[in-house]
């Protein structure tokens, strides 16, 4: 009954982690299109404010319109470069979070699994904690990046469990 009870709660559980995962595409989707539509507008202007020059009405008379002409155009190119970095970033920090609870979701789905198939009680507390550690640990979100390893030291668990069995009558 008890087997029962915890595979139904991972399994409910889990479905807030599908929930964040699935808006966390259709997000990454919307920043995706609006990547290629900013992109998109950035190419043309760039190459359409080559050839304003010739414009007769937009056309520097003298050195001081060309420096006004140049200075809006290199205004209007950073403000769109600008732009696009941003929506490539969402864009990129999206699929990560979609990547990132998918992962969460897993864990919760087949943490019984693993925790059935472990020979010993220490073993199951190292999966236990290790499964703990992969849903409820802080991610990286994708506009800050962490430099630093996370300190996991699953080896040496892992070794001690083993080194523990074999020291057991």
């Amino acid at each position: 009954m008890r087997d029962i009870s915890a595979e139904a709660g991972t399994s409910k559980e889990s479905i807030h982690f599908k929930d964040m995962a699935d808006k966390h595409e259709t997000q990454s989707k919307s920043w995706r299109w609006a990547s290629i539509y900013v992109g998109g507008i950035t190419i043309l202007f760039s190459l359409t404010s080559i050839f304003t020059y010739k414009i007769p009405f937009i056309a520097p008379k003298n050195a001081i319109e060309a420096a006004q002409l140049i200075s809006g155009k290199v205004i209007i190119i950073s403000l769109l470069g600008y732009a696009l970095v941003t929506c490539v970033k969402n864009f990129l920090s999206h699929k990560h979070n979609y990547e990132v609870n998918k992962h969460r979701q897993t864990s919760l789905l087949t943490y019984n699994t693993i925790v059935n198939a472990s020979p010993t009680d220490d073993t199951r507390e190292v999966v236990l904690r290790y499964a703990a550690q992969s849903i409820f640990s802080p991610q990286d979100t994708g506009y800050i990046r962490n430099q630093e390893l996370p300190n996991n030291p699953i080896l040496m668990d892992i070794a001690k469990g083993a080194a523990s069995m074999g020291t057991k009558p």
